[in-house]
């Protein structure tokens, strides 16, 4: 599983981000590293709003530990990933969570309250897809 998450070029065949039935036109470009520390991807998207563009870097990869990454959405500030691979009966837990900073501007305060509403369904769906691609190639 930490293969899966580690490799960006992965995260097609998981994240629901990555998916390019939500906009057929979404233009991928990955870095020079495409794993690990250093990996980086940028996605724009042409015709869908939700797709947007921005940049997504793996800030620390620790090999079975934990994946930490620095996200740039449309311009809109760094968001802060972890992905935590936890051994637990019978397989393995993920945790996924994110940091962004609103400020005190009362909308973006607003924002951050919902942010579970707004994006826990495709959190949960990525979870959900890594977990059915990793018992697959077990």
């Amino acid at each position: 599983m930490f293969h899966e998450i580690n490799s960006l070029r992965n995260w097609r065949h998981w994240s629901p981000w990555h998916k390019q039935d939500q906009d057929p036109g979404m233009k991928n470009v990955y870095g020079a590293t495409e794993e690990g520390t250093g990996a980086t991807y940028r996605w724009e998207g042409l015709r869908h709003r939700k797709t947007g563009r921005g940049k997504l870097i793996i800030t620390a990869s620790k090999p079975f530990r934990f994946i930490a990454t620095d996200i740039y959405f449309m311009g809109r500030g760094l968001v802060k990933g972890v992905y935590r691979p936890d051994p637990s009966e019978g397989g393995t837990t993920v945790t996924r969570s994110f940091e962004a900073y609103t400020g005190n501007h009362p909308l973006r305060k607003l924002a951050g309250l919902l942010m579970d509403k707004w994006m826990g369904r495709d959190f949960e769906t990525g979870l959900n897809n890594l977990k059915q691609i990793t018992e697959f190639k077990a």
